[in-house]
């Protein structure tokens, strides 16, 4: 729904630039509010149609949006969207304010949060029917003017204080009174902020069920809240996952929640600040009573509850935006994994009953196919098959051995590989994955054909395999089969594969099944839109699902789109589909890139296989002609002599962007912005295409997998640890660290206190680290640093372990091994 804002707001984007300014200068390298305040003008009315536009104006509208970031103008289309939507409020709240109250409706008119607006509104509600208030008013109506006098004249409270009776009805009106006063409200909210505590508290461990078949005790949840069953920390400073912990823990019963406040201070500050704002005479001791039960009401009753339901609110919120925030991060890295050099993969979906699923894929993700005549001389294994292991080792090996060599088979007459050349294996992370590995180890010293084995993220895969597409594209096989070839197609290139699975199914969030669900949705679609803006797609080939992706298409438009196919250029866009319309057009053309191989043709425009949009053609063309650069032969252009920062480039061609300045009549960013696509465009770097181990210290070489029987027993692998140099991969990546697998049936926490120099922003879901394994608690949870920096394990959680593995019969004085030595050792114990 698009929320059309009120008059008085609709077109004064002034006024949101100047209130919101001082929320984005924190984080841009500029002290000038003036100067952001400019940007949040000029900004914000490129953003009325929504996240739609968000990718468009960040790429195409940088001379606009400077010196703001790309996180920021996500966070001020965020914004921008909450502001609307409060409209109805909004109006609501500003028709009980008096026009004399300007700053008040200053922030009314600016305010984009709900709880603020509902605190404002708060006192102008009428009382509730049948509350309080409600029957002292129908009960003692003559009360209401003495208390409006006592209230409103201080130098008379003296003589009025003995009309005030019943007095209990009396206090409950003042209190009323005290919760409504704008200044005393925002001092008591501030205090609160700064000086509650936040407690928790186990609640008891069985219930019983109350149904006639059960009176066992339900399985008590309580023990995943261990560190919360005595909790204590400040509300201003708790952590989100700790906000989210602790309402999940909340909501299933296994937590008590509770606020620490002093209210003895805060009643001070109340009195303070009445005498202040002069209801109050300050050192008058004949209504002193009276007032003194009035504001203890006030506080007890009334803004206790409400300062920590709104604070407590407040921080669930941020909490929750955190998380999906982390949730887009994740998404968006994964989504821009780097795609591999095409090459054949053997897809292995591991299992243990059911058996490993294999998929033989050629470069282009498709099944292989051995009908030609050069291989009717062999017998080849069905490119879709399953491998069971359980109880014949032996028979699920020579199928693997089979596989390899069809796999080594096709690589040498299709691709040209020589014998040395190993077969990539993609491996799913599953339960499972070390026997599958162990198995495709030994198939491969069996045949002789080596290995390359990868671990893939494997979330997901099983959710696609049972969707229409699925069994539309595989209609005779089953969807645990199909499940590998999800697989494979990952890892060869994740962007168009992973884009046809529901986010939430791929296990990137943090508390992501507490979180609003349409929200959540909502901002997991444009994370992806913004990974597929990235990178582009090719209009005449590319699926529906990634085409879904791009900035401001439907679904109906992407179907029409493929219907219409082949385009021959971007105008088919705007002139072919119907429902396409202008500003449609604006946020999608730049994304789509239409690949002509008759280049000589006249209609075809080089133009539209770029990053440029389809409005700066002329000046791209011009631009070209003065730099004597060629779209059609790109060694026109020596990447060596391009300089690499925009100032040196404003530098170099200060003449060029002055003169098409000058010509088009557009400013000077906008046409080194036009310069800056076509260098991207006609050097063809792929955004994907990064190192993102440049930033990791250790990495992964020179570790190797953890063996078969640390990672199927918890407690060998406790009687190894420390233990150096083990291959993992990410998982997932949060506020406090990193979730890897290296095997074993719970992922290791790499906390980012063990990361070294590595920013935590370096880490991406699937990349494979090297870790060192430093400490396994009792209750199988496993401490991980990176590898490389030599850190010794926790004293604490070491001494616990020590203490409990003494117990067993092992020695608690041992250093850290390495997984050569340790595999030594294992040697040794087994000629023993």
């Amino acid at each position: 729904t698009v929320h059309q804002p009120n008059q008085n707001t609709k077109m004064n984007w002034k006024l949101l630039a100047s209130a919101w300014c001082k929320d984005f200068s924190v984080s841009v390298h500029t002290n000038d509010a003036k100067l952001v305040s400019a940007a949040l003008q000029r900004s914000l009315p490129l953003l009325q149609e929504g996240p739609t536009s968000v990718p468009f104006v960040c790429r195409y509208r940088v001379d606009l949006i400077q010196p703001l970031s790309t996180p920021q103008i996500h966070e001020l289309c965020d914004r921008l969207v909450a502001f609307k939507s409060l409209d109805t409020l909004r109006n609501r709240v500003l028709e009980k304010l008096p026009p004399e109250m300007e700053e008040l409706r200053r922030r009314v008119e600016t305010s984009y949060q709900k709880t603020e607006l509902e605190d404002i509104f708060a006192p102008y509600k009428p009382p509730s029917k049948g509350g309080l208030e409600d029957r002292i008013r129908n009960e003692h109506p003559e009360l209401l003017n003495v208390v409006d006098m006592f209230w409103n004249d201080s130098t008379s409270q003296r003589r009025l204080v003995k009309k005030l009776h019943p007095r209990e009805a009396a206090v409950v009106l003042l209190a009323n009174r005290i919760a409504a006063h704008r200044a005393t409200t925002d001092a008591v909210l501030e205090n609160v902020r700064r000086h509650c505590r936040v407690q928790t508290k186990q609640v008891s461990t069985t219930k019983v069920d109350n149904k006639p078949n059960g009176n066992r005790p339900k399985r008590d949840a309580s023990n995943k809240y261990t560190i919360y069953h005595d909790f204590s920390g400040s509300l201003e400073h708790i952590r989100d996952h700790q906000v989210l912990a602790i309402r999940r823990g909340v909501a299933q019963k296994s937590l008590r929640l509770s606020y620490d406040i002093d209210g003895d201070r805060v009643e001070s500050l109340v009195r303070r600040c009445l005498v202040d704002s002069g209801v109050l005479a300050n050192g008058n001791s004949h209504h002193e009573s009276i007032w003194k039960e009035a504001i203890h009401d006030a506080w007890s009753r009334l803004l206790r509850r409400r300062c920590t339901a709104r604070l407590w609110t407040e921080k669930s919120q941020m909490a929750e935006q955190r998380s999906i925030q982390v949730f887009c991060d994740n998404l968006y890295k994964a989504l821009l994994q780097p795609p591999i050099q095409p090459r054949p993969v053997l897809a292995l979906d591991p299992g243990f009953q059911a058996g490993i699923k294999c998929a033989l894929l050629d470069q282009h993700g498709q099944l292989l196919s051995f009908d030609k005549a050069e291989y009717q001389d062999k017998v080849f294994p069905s490119s879709l098959t399953t491998v069971n292991f359980l109880p014949n080792r032996e028979a699920g090996v020579q199928k693997l051995v089979s596989l390899l060599q069809a796999m080594h088979c096709y690589q040498e007459k299709e691709t040209g590989s020589k014998d040395k050349d190993s077969v990539t294996v993609a491996l799913g992370n599953g339960h499972g994955s070390q026997d599958a590995r162990a198995l495709i180890q030994d198939a491969s010293g069996k045949s002789g054909v080596p290995v390359d084995v990868e671990m893939v993220n494997e979330a997901g895969a099983s959710v696609w395999s049972v969707t229409e597409d699925a069994s539309r594209e595989f209609p005779n096989q089953s969807a645990a089969s199909i499940a590998s070839v999800s697989i494979g197609r990952r890892f060869q290139n994740a962007l168009p594969e992973l884009v046809k699975i529901p986010p939430r199914s791929l296990g990137l969030g943090m508390y992501q099944h507490d979180l609003n669900e349409k929200v959540l949705d909502e901002k997991l679609h444009y994370a992806a839109v913004n990974a597929v803006a990235e990178v582009g797609v090719d209009g005449n080939s590319c699926s529906i699902q990634i085409l879904e992706k791009v900035p401001g298409l439907t679904k109906k438009l992407c179907e029409r789109i493929i219907e219409a196919r082949p385009l021959k250029s971007r105008s088919d866009l705007r002139d072919r589909i119907s429902g396409l319309g202008a500003k449609t057009f604006e946020n999608c053309a730049a994304f789509i890139r239409i690949q002509n191989d008759n280049k000589r043709a006249s209609s075809v425009e080089p133009l539209d296989a770029t990053m440029v949009h389809p409005e700066s053609y002329s000046v791209a063309r011009f631009i070209l002609k003065e730099l004597r650069w060629s779209l059609d032969e790109r060694s026109s252009i020596n990447t060596g002599e391009i300089p690499r920062s925009t100032e040196e480039r404003q530098e170099k061609w200060k003449g060029i962007i002055e003169a098409v300045s000058n010509k088009f009549t557009i400013s000077q960013d906008r046409v080194l912005s036009v310069i800056d696509h076509l260098i991207v465009s006609m050097t063809n770097p792929d955004p994907r295409l990064v190192d993102c181990n440049a930033k990791i210290c250790g990495g992964a070489k020179g570790c190797q997998p953890l063996p078969s029987n640390l990672s199927n027993s918890s407690q060998e692998l406790q009687a190894a640890t420390p233990l150096r140099g083990v291959i993992g991969t990410v998982r997932n990546v949060v506020d406090f660290g990193a979730f890897v697998d290296i095997g074993t049936e719970n992922d290791g926490l790499l906390h980012v206190s063990k990361l070294g120099s590595t920013p935590l922003s370096a880490l991406v879901v699937g990349q494979e680290l090297g870790v060192d394994i430093l400490a396994v608690s009792s209750d199988n949870r496993i401490s991980l640093g990176m590898n490389g920096l030599n850190l010794l394990p926790d004293p604490v959680r070491a001494k616990r372990a020590n203490k409990e593995l003494s117990s067993s019969g092992h020695s608690s004085k041992r250093g850290f091994k390495t997984m050569a030595t340790s595999g030594r050792k294992r040697q040794r114990t087994r000629k023993n």
